[in-house]
Parts: C-alpha cells; sequence; structure tokens
C-alpha cells in the first residue's frame, strides 16, 4: 500500500513484478512491487514526475523521466506559450540500482488565441478564448 500520488500506469516484466512512479511529500520515487504485492524497493528521482509510462527493456533494465526544470515564457508577438524544458531520463537495473542517468532539454509550444470581448458597461477588455 503507498500513500502518495502516483502518476503513471504501472508497468509489469515477465517475473511478475509491478513498477510504478509517484511523488510524494516533494520527492518522485520509482517503486517495485513483485508478484506478492511486497515493496521490493524504492528509487529516489531527481526532479518531479512525468506521466510517460515507465519501460522495461530487453535488457531488464527500467527507463523513465522526470522534470528536473522547467522555464516558460510568453511570446506576445506569435501569441504562444513556449517551455524550455530539462528532463533526467534514467535507467535502473532490476535490482532497483542506478544503471545510468542523462539530461536532456526540450522545448514545448503552446498556442493562445486572443480576442476582444464585447464591451460591458464602456469597457473593452481583451480575454483568452
Amino acid at each position: 500500500k503507498t500513500e502518495s500520488l502516483i502518476l503513471t500506469s504501472p508497468s509489469v516484466d515477465p517475473s511478475g513484478t509491478l513498477y510504478f512512479m509517484n511523488y510524494e511529500s516533494g520527492k518522485s520515487y520509482v517503486s517495485a512491487l513483485g508478484a506478492d504485492g511486497n515493496l521490493k524497493w524504492r528509487f529516489e528521482a531527481e526532479g518531479r514526475p512525468t506521466i510517460s509510462p515507465i519501460a522495461i527493456g530487453p535488457d531488464e533494465a527500467i527507463y523513465f523521466e522526470t522534470i528536473v526544470e522547467r522555464n516558460p515564457f510568453f511570446d506576445a508577438q506569435k501569441g504562444e506559450y513556449t517551455h524550455l524544458i530539462k528532463y533526467c531520463i534514467y535507467a535502473l537495473e532490476p535490482d532497483g540500482s542506478l544503471k545510468w542517468k542523462r539530461y536532456e532539454q526540450r522545448i514545448t509550444t503552446t498556442s493562445v488565441k486572443i480576442q476582444k470581448q464585447k464591451p460591458t458597461q464602456n469597457e473593452d477588455k481583451p480575454h483568452m478564448i
């Protein structure tokens, strides 16, 4: 049983071990439950969890990513929010020990359409739709 927020769909390896990412008290973890439902191990990861599922590779390594840093800014001319996001990608051994980790940056963009609202009480205010 866990008292934390589980953010990913679970992944299961051939032995029946269940892996999931959870967030508790401001920390990110990957947890492994044996086929009997008992906790096998728990790994604390840097950053905040993503909703991406945990992957299990052919080498039986457990792969996942966390968000380490997010830097948003708004381009008013384009009407776009852009986020420069720094991720940490992990590979764990089946016993929960760190195999490797690396950092990666990605840019995401969200468009925003702004229109003027019909005047009410002689006001002309913009609003987002």
